[in-house]
């Protein structure tokens, strides 16, 4: 991958960065401020509740994925950006277009789901 693919990469990638680190500030929040106001019934506490609940996790999804983005920037850096973690083969540029923090190629990621859903380990 030359220097104008990686400088590519890199862009994509700060730019979901920046994204997902202001929805996760704003999911926080909204989660924390649900049923603070002191007026609620049962009823709206329990959906509150359960909304305060839905967005937390939300967010720890959107924390889990800027780790991803992290770690992406960082093979960015070390050279390994674009190589599969499994068979060391090129991801294609097509599935970094899609997924940019992916570490794996298709046919890698394919066996890894076809493994996970027959129950078994992987290699």
């Amino acid at each position: 991958m030359d220097s104008e693919e990686r400088e590519k990469h890199r862009e994509r990638l700060l730019t979901l960065r920046k994204e997902l680190a202001g929805d996760v500030s704003t999911l926080r929040a909204e989660g924390l401020a649900l049923g603070t106001d002191g007026t609620q019934d049962m009823a709206d506490e329990a959906a509150n509740t359960y909304a305060r609940q839905m967005l937390l996790g939300m967010s720890e999804r959107e924390r889990a994925m800027l780790r991803e983005i992290d770690a992406a920037l960082d093979r960015l850096d070390d050279g390994s950006f674009g190589s599969c973690e499994e068979c060391g083969d090129p991801i294609g540029e097509a599935r970094l277009r899609v997924v940019p923090h992916a570490t794996l190629c298709v046919e890698c990621k394919a066996d890894r789901e076809a493994l996970a859903l027959t129950g078994q380990s992987g290699r």
